[in-house]
Formats: structure tokens, sequence, C-alpha cells
């Protein structure tokens, strides 16, 4: 799993902990929606300590782009979620490409600015 640490977030600032994935065809970016949506996927990352809320994009103007987004409660949480039970194996799903990002949730007083 690729992720970016935010680098400048103070202890406890929530983090979006995003998965932008692009599919090959209509059927995969289908298939995809539900086994996010429909088969549990996000359902079951949210069992995980500190994810607060999910949400699942479909991009309006490009079918085959989904984005799976998170809010967790710390950076702590999200890389225990990614040493462990967030650890992705090497299986073709037809994505013809999938990246994730974190971005913080913070105040610019905080020193958080770009």
């Amino acid at each position: 799993m690729s992720q970016r640490s935010v680098g400048c977030c103070p202890a406890g600032t929530q983090v979006i902990y995003e998965v932008n994935v692009k599919c090959k065809d209509d059927e995969t970016a289908k298939r995809f929606f539900g086994w996010l949506v429909n088969q549990g996927h996000v359902a079951e990352v949210m069992k995980n300590e500190g994810f607060s809320s999910a949400e699942v994009l479909m991009d309006a103007e490009d079918p085959l782009k989904l984005v799976a987004r998170y809010v967790v409660d710390s950076m702590d949480d999200l890389e225990a979620y990614s040493s462990g039970p967030g650890v992705i194996f090497e299986v073709e799903l037809g994505f013809h490409e999938m990246k994730d990002t974190v971005y913080a949730i913070c105040e610019d007083d905080l020193g958080c600015s770009p």
C-alpha cells in the first residue's frame, strides 16, 4: 500500500484516507462498486480502530473511476490498519489504475497549511 505521510499534523489530527480506482470497463466498475458496498468491504474497513466515516464516490464524468474515502482519527490508526488488515495482496481485479492518498484535516493555526 502506498501512502504519503502528511507530516505536518499534530497528534490526534484526523486524516482522510482515499483509494482511487480506474477500472478497465463498465462491468468491472459495477463489480468493484458492488464489492465495496453490497458485499461489505467498506463496512469491514469501518470496524477498524479509528475509522469514523466512509463514502464511495463515482465520477459523473468518467464512470470507470471510483473513490472509497474514509475519515480516520489519526495517522497512528491508519498506519495500524495499513500494516495489518489493510495489506493488499496482488490480485488481478481488473483495475487499470489504483492509488491511495492521505490528507490531513486540520486548522491553519495548527501549522497544516500547504
